[in-house]
């Protein structure tokens, strides 16, 4: 096993290995990321994240600003390759199948079989990997997007007691109706539809003999999700709302078992946490930043100095000082304090508003501490 990466990251370290895989019989990669808990030699729970088609080890660990919130709960993170790779490696032209689209399964057609067992990677493989060679608890959740929440549920219907929690991000949950979901299970698995119901997370549901946690997040603007008809009721129990996985996670991987199952449809599309309602607070922000000629518009500029260093005596000195920087940047960009009351409803009730200041904040802190050598040292 080899270390390819690792870079310093909230105190943690994020890092990337690669391995020889006996599942794919490939070299296989996987970025893990080690809160201060598990560098300072403690046990931590550990999440484990598939990721969508197209995508490899390093989108979740680059784009999805886990590190900060992974840190502050002591989570080891887990992010593998969608697939096995390289020249001997069965592919095909389209993004949906082949490398990069590997569905976490275990193909038992050629071309594919030969390399195409992702499953026994992610159930079996991987994880007694991690709890070898690193510092990491029993005590494990899944989840995934897309092609990767197809595969956070159905690995961990297929292997009751072995997850806390699953959770998947705007899946492929029922693969075995939708065109795509045909045309992989066609190919890995044959023609035959009986062999798909095992890779189906609806269909093994029906039969499943635990009752974990688990948690299906699906925007209602996303293209896939056929729409009701408009004078259609909701379902019993269903509002538009936000839970943080990270928060899910957290709670069933320290918390007994409570319900089966729970879908909660976002308001939104799926996207970069905060994405789209930072982009309508900025607009409404732009649209009301228009003051009459009697109230005029103080611009504070970089001028009136009040920022003379990063450097802090403590880590909780460095976090207060990262929310004033955040702050700061608030009025900077908006130094209307009318217009700013006027957005607070916006943002104060809304958990994608919230999210989006506290990955500010995050990343501000992230700045202080590098300042600070973490912490100083």
């Amino acid at each position: 096993m080899e270390r390819i990466e690792q870079h310093a990251s909230f105190g943690g370290r994020q890092e990337v290995w690669r391995h020889a895989s006996a599942s794919t019989g490939t070299p296989m990669n996987f970025g893990i990321y080690l809160p201060p808990q598990a560098l300072a030699g403690q046990r931590c729970p550990v999440l484990y994240w598939l990721s969508g088609l197209t995508c490899s080890e390093q989108n979740f660990i680059t784009k999805a600003g886990v590190q900060p919130h992974a840190a502050a709960h002591g989570l080891i993170v887990v992010a593998p390759d969608t697939s096995p790779r390289g020249p001997g490696v069965a592919d095909d032209a389209a993004y949906d199948l082949g490398q990069g689209a590997g569905f976490y399964l275990n193909a038992t057609q050629a071309p594919w079989a030969a390399h195409y067992r992702m499953q026994d990677y992610v159930a079996d493989e991987l994880p007694a990997l991690i709890e070898r060679h690193f510092p990491a608890s029993d005590a494990r959740g899944i989840f995934g997007h897309s092609m990767g929440g197809h595969g956070a549920l159905v690995t961990a219907l297929r292997h009751p007691g072995r997850y806390r929690s699953v959770s998947a991000l705007a899946p492929i949950a029922a693969p075995t109706q939708v065109p795509w979901g045909h045309k992989a299970l066609a190919a890995y698995l044959g023609d035959d539809p009986a062999a798909w119901a095992g890779w189906d997370a609806v269909a093994l549901i029906a039969t499943a003999r635990e009752r974990l946690p688990l948690l299906i997040d699906q925007g209602e603007a996303d293209e896939f999700l056929p729409q009701p008809p408009a004078d259609a009721a909701p379902a019993a129990g269903l509002r538009p709302q936000l839970l943080l996985h990270r928060q899910l996670h957290r709670r069933a991987c320290g918390a007994p078992r409570r319900r089966a199952a729970r879908l909660i449809p976002r308001r939104r599309a799926v996207m970069a946490p905060g994405a789209a309602g930072a982009r309508a607070a900025w607009g409404q922000c732009r649209r009301r930043s228009r003051h009459p000629p009697h109230h005029p518009r103080r611009i504070r500029t970089m001028a009136d100095t009040w920022l003379p260093t990063l450097i802090t005596d403590t880590p909780q000195q460095g976090f207060e000082l990262a929310i004033t920087l955040s702050r700061k940047g608030v009025r900077y960009t908006q130094p209307d304090p009318e217009v700013l009351h006027k957005l607070r409803p916006v943002y104060a009730n809304d958990a994608h508003e919230l999210t989006a200041a506290s990955q500010v904040i995050a990343l501000n802190f992230q700045t202080v501490a590098a300042a600070n050598n973490y912490w100083r040292k």
